[in-house]
């Protein structure tokens, strides 16, 4: 949540955009520039980065916005090197609507998540810390597609025993197996 005045400010912004590109209405773009400008005002005095830390994030987020515009390019929104919380750039990819996801939506994810790691492989020749929340967010989609079905119902979660607290627990073989196709999954 913001504050009344956080969002008094966003509007101010937003139409001082809207007076100085000579437009007539306001766009949600010019909220969402308004709102970076906002937080980012105060984290750019902060967060000074090397010449070689800034390239070395911005192979990571153009890693992520290139394989989302190739795989979705009407989900791509933004893409900053701006830090952000922890995270030292931001890629931002719209949601999908649809309710019902296509197995190769999910390998797309799966894609654009690990892109920025590659990415930086590719272009510096090095790996670089900071792939922890990419790889649990690719995890995560893998891991999903099984309980989707997407593989067989072999795979699936929700054929597990119960505990003697009645909490759901995969057999030995179930871990085994699902976590083996995770790691096919991930390195495809």
């Amino acid at each position: 949540g913001r504050s009344c005045a956080e969002i008094e400010c966003m509007v101010n912004e937003s139409k001082i955009s809207l007076v100085h590109n000579k437009q007539t209405e306001l766009q949600l773009g010019d909220f969402t520039a308004a709102l970076n400008r906002i937080i980012f005002s105060d984290i750019l005095k902060d967060n000074v980065k090397s010449d070689e830390q800034s390239k070395l994030v911005a192979y990571h987020e153009v890693g992520h916005a290139l394989m989302g515009y190739v795989l979705q390019p009407e989900n791509v929104h933004y893409v900053s090197i701006i830090p952000q919380g922890n995270a030292a750039g931001k890629t931002k990819m719209n949601a999908d609507d649809d309710i019902v996801k296509r197995k190769e939506y999910s390998e797309e994810l799966l894609k654009i998540s690990l892109a920025g790691m590659i990415a930086v492989r590719v272009m510096a020749g090095t790996m670089t810390g900071g792939n922890k929340s990419d790889i649990e967010k690719a995890i995560t989609i893998a891991t999903g597609m099984l309980d989707e079905g997407f593989y067989g119902m072999e795979y699936l979660s929700f054929v597990v025993n119960k505990d003697t607290y009645g909490e759901s627990r995969f057999s030995s073989a179930l871990s085994e197996k699902r976590g083996a196709k995770i790691v096919e999954l991930l390195n495809s």
